[in-house]
């Protein structure tokens, strides 16, 4: 593999956004806390391997921070996301 070949990779990675990340993670049946951990995780990855490579600048959209510590409000049965493109998804 050339470096060419990763940063291939590294522009395939980046073209998921991340209410498509939310989307495929919601339709996989994890339940609410695995849904934020994978997420926030996958994100975290994403972000790291941009930068690994030198190519923030080219995909600082992609960046935000990460939520490291999910917040669950204990008198809620359920989470509810809303994504941007008005989807909502119940756990």
């Amino acid at each position: 593999m050339t470096y060419s070949d990763a940063v291939w990779m590294i522009d395939q990675i980046a073209a998921v956004s991340e209410n498509q990340l939310s989307m495929a993670l919601a339709a996989s049946g994890l339940s609410a806390v695995d849904f934020l951990l994978a997420r926030e995780m996958l994100i975290s990855v994403r972000q790291n391997i941009v930068e690994n490579f030198g190519l923030k600048e080219k995909y600082s959209s992609l960046f935000r921070p990460i939520n490291k510590k999910p917040n669950f409000m204990s008198n809620s049965d359920h989470l509810q996301i809303l994504l941007s493109n008005g989807k909502t998804f119940q756990f």
